[in-house]
C-alpha cells in the first residue's frame, strides 16, 4: 500500500511552557500519523540549537512535546522523498553521518546510515530508483549512493562550474525527464554569493550517464540572486 507523508511545518520553536498554560490547547502525546512536524529549539545566538521530527495524526491545534521525537540536523530539515526521509547533517560539522527513515504503520522507522566525507555538508537529496543523488556544498561534488544499501557508489565533480573559486557550492535537486537540475549558490567565501554578479545558476546532469550537460545562468531576476534554491523549486 503506497502512502505518503504530508510536511507540515519546519523550522518552527518550540515553546512548550506557554503551549501548556493556553486554555486553548491540550496536551498530546504522538500515536503517529502521515504529517510530519519538525521543531527547532535555538540557543541565544539563533546558530546553533536541537532540532526534532515526529509524525503526528492531524494538524489540530494541540501542544506537542518533543519526548516522542526523533533528533535531527538543527541546520538544514529532513528531506522527504516519497515515502523516506533523509536526515542529513547540512551546513553542520557536528556529525558526518546521513540517515534515512521510512514511513511504516504511520511511524518513522530507521533504514539505514552512511558517513559522508569530512565537512562536505550534505544539503539535499533526490532519489531515482535504488541510487541517491546528494549535493555536496561543501566539496563541490554530487555523490551517487545507493540509497538502499546507504553505500556510496560514485562521485559526480562539478569543480568545473564554480564562479570564483573551484567549488560551485551545489543545494537543491530536482529530477525531471532523466535529467538532475542543481542549484549552485557560488559562494566566494563568506555565506552569500558575490554581490557583483546578480546571477542564478543551474546545472544540468544527465542522469543515464551520470555527467554534466550544461549549466544556465539566470541574470534577469535579481531577486533571486541569493537564494537559487527558490528559483530552482519555482
Amino acid at each position: 500500500m503506497n502512502q505518503t507523508i504530508k510536511l507540515f511545518a519546519f523550522g518552527f520553536a518550540l515553546c512548550a511552557a506557554s503551549a501548556c498554560e493556553s486554555d486553548n490547547n491540550k496536551e498530546v502525546t504522538p500515536q503517529g500519523g502521515d504529517v510530519l512536524i519538525c521543531t527547532t529549539i535555538p540557543s541565544p545566538d539563533g546558530m546553533t540549537g536541537s532540532a526534532y521530527m515526529q509524525m503526528i495524526g492531524n494538524v489540530d491545534e494541540a501542544a506537542y512535546d518533543n519526548r516522542n521525537a526523533i533528533p535531527t540536523s538543527y541546520s538544514i530539515p529532513p528531506i522527504v522523498e516519497g515515502k523516506y526521509v533523509f536526515d542529513l547533517t547540512g551546513a553542520s560539522s557536528e556529525s558526518n553521518t546521513i540517515k534515512k527513515y521510512a514511513f511504516e504503520n504511520e511511524l518513522l522507522v530507521e533504514k539505514g546510515s552512511m558517513v559522508t566525507p569530512e565537512n562536505s555538508m550534505p544539503m539535499d537529496i533526490a532519489i531515482r530508483g535504488s541510487k541517491g543523488y546528494i549535493a555536496l556544498r561543501g566539496t563541490g561534488q554530487i555523490l551517487v549512493i545507493d540509497h538502499e544499501k546507504m553505500t556510496s557508489l560514485k562521485s559526480i565533480d562539478l569543480t568545473n562550474y564554480g564562479i570564483g573559486d573551484q567549488n560551485p557550492d551545489p543545494t537543491s535537486l530536482i529530477i525531471r525527464d532523466n535529467l538532475l537540475f542543481v542549484a549552485l549558490l557560488q559562494i566566494e567565501g563568506g555565506y552569500i554569493p558575490n554581490p557583483a554578479r546578480p546571477a542564478v545558476d543551474v546545472l544540468i546532469i544527465d542522469l543515464d550517464k551520470e555527467e554534466p550537460l550544461k549549466m544556465i545562468t539566470e541574470t534577469s531576476s535579481p531577486n533571486f540572486h541569493s537564494s537559487p534554491s527558490y528559483f530552482l523549486h519555482h
